[in-house]
């Protein structure tokens, strides 16, 4: 519950947090490291691409998308560790949060009364890692100026995902049942 701490300016004097959570280094870095790996070579493939197009191009440029690949991968490094460490997802008795983000932060919020849809995803890298992660899809409806839509957002690659499920599954069904009385 370290993690935590930086929720406390957002909470009310009433709500608690139930469930703290980060996601899992390995499955995250593996996705942010396989997206920037797949758009670095599909970029290095197009300029690869131009340049043979070019016939009378100067040899020094075909060492133009090696730098490019180069180059994304560098800075995906340090990227990626800054957007793990802002990443942490909690679960209150009043809302659902979430803080993201990697020049600036961004806090996300959506009220547990709110929340009509609970998904849980495994993909095969979740499985395949043998780490027992997973994804939990908050989904609800939102009402402002008299206009409904769908608003969610995700915990990406939480460790034991069905214990996160379990615990807002419960919570909701807590407050379905003091909404009856």
């Amino acid at each position: 519950m370290e993690n935590c701490s930086v929720f406390d300016k957002l909470l009310d004097k009433d709500e608690k947090i139930l469930l703290c959570e980060k996601p899992t280094p390995s499955r995250f870095y593996l996705n942010f490291w396989g997206k920037t790996l797949v758009w670095t070579l599909w970029v290095f493939l197009l300029t690869e691409l131009v340049l043979l197009l070019f016939e009378r191009a100067p040899t020094w440029y075909y060492y133009i998308p090696f730098g490019l690949f180069g180059v994304s991968l560098i800075f995906a490094i340090p990227f990626s560790i800054i957007c793990f460490n802002h990443t942490v997802y909690a679960v209150t008795n009043k809302r659902v949060l979430v803080r993201t983000g990697v020049t600036g932060i961004e806090y996300k919020t959506l009220d547990i009364k709110s929340i009509g849809v609970v998904n849980l995803k495994q993909d095969f890298w979740d499985r395949a890692l043998l780490h027992n992660t997973g994804t939990i899809f908050f989904g609800g409806l939102l009402e402002t100026n008299g206009q409904v839509t769908m608003h969610g957002f995700e915990f990406k690659f939480v460790e034991d995902p069905q214990k996160v499920y379990t615990v807002v599954r419960q919570l909701l069904n807590e407050l379905g049942a003091n909404d009856k009385k």
